[in-house]
C-alpha cells in the first residue's frame, strides 16, 4: 500500500495541483484529499483544495451549481498557505485558469497601446503587463486591425500580418513576464484613412484589459 499512496511521492518539485472533493464522499473518503493536502502544503509545494460540503462523489454533484458559494478552498503556494470560503467554484472556468496557471500561460493581462503617428504611417508601442498570480513562459499577442494598417517593421518581438490579424510572439529574450511584470515591444506599420486602436488584444488566448496612450 506504501507503493501505491501517493502521499509518499509528494515533494516540492510536483507540478501544481487542483483537486476537488466532497465532503460527503461515499466511495473516496474526503479525509484522504485533507491528508494529501497537508503534505503538499508542509512539502512546500503548490496546490489548490477545494472543499465542497453535501457532495457526494462524482462530477454532477461536486460541481452542482446549487453548492456554489458553500465551499472551502485551501491553497498552498511558496511554503504559504491561505484558507478562503465560497470562491472559487468548482467550475470548468476554474479548471481552464489552473491549467493556464500551471502551463505558465496566464490567466490575466493588461495591454498599454500608444502610437506616434505621421502621414502615412505611425510607431506603436504595446506593453504587456502580467496581472495573474503565475508567470507567463513564452507569449504570444493577437490583435485585428479596424482599418487598412500594415506592419513593415518591429523590435522586441516577432510580428506577422495575415489580412487585418496581427500576431506577436516573443523574441526569446523577454519570453517569461512574472506575475505582476511587464514586457514591451514595438512595431512601425503604415497606414491610409482610419488609424483606430484594436478593440481587443489577447494573449496566449486570453483576452486583455486595454489602455491607450
Amino acid at each position: 500500500m506504501a507503493l501505491a499512496n501517493p502521499v509518499n511521492y509528494v515533494d516540492a518539485n510536483d507540478p501544481p495541483l487542483l483537486f476537488l472533493h466532497g465532503q460527503s464522499d461515499f466511495l473516496v473518503p474526503h479525509g484522504q484529499s485533507v491528508l494529501l493536502y497537508n503534505k503538499i502544503r508542509t512539502s512546500c509545494g503548490n496546490a489548490q483544495f477545494i472543499s465542497i460540503p453535501g457532495a457526494d462523489h462524482g462530477m454532477a454533484d461536486v460541481m452542482d451549481p446549487a453548492r456554489f458559494g458553500t465551499q472551502t478552498t485551501y491553497t498552498t503556494t511558496n511554503c504559504g498557505s491561505t484558507t478562503q470560503t465560497g470562491t472559487p467554484n468548482p467550475t470548468w472556468e476554474t479548471f481552464e485558469r489552473h491549467l493556464r496557471g500551471g502551463l505558465k500561460m496566464g490567466t490575466s493581462c493588461q495591454v498599454s497601446y500608444a502610437r506616434t503617428t505621421w502621414t502615412d504611417g505611425f510607431t506603436g508601442t504595446v506593453t504587456i503587463r502580467n496581472t495573474g498570480t503565475t508567470p507567463i513562459d513564452r507569449w504570444v499577442l493577437t490583435w485585428s486591425w479596424a482599418g487598412n494598417q500594415q506592419v513593415t517593421t518591429a523590435w522586441n518581438a516577432t510580428v506577422t500580418q495575415s489580412g487585418t490579424q496581427v500576431t506577436a510572439r516573443d523574441a526569446g529574450h523577454n519570453a517569461v513576464i512574472g506575475a505582476s511584470s511587464s514586457t514591451s515591444f514595438g512595431f512601425e506599420a503604415t497606414y491610409s484613412g482610419t488609424n483606430a486602436v484594436p478593440a481587443d488584444f489577447k494573449l496566449n488566448g486570453i483576452p486583455c484589459a486595454i489602455t491607450t496612450g
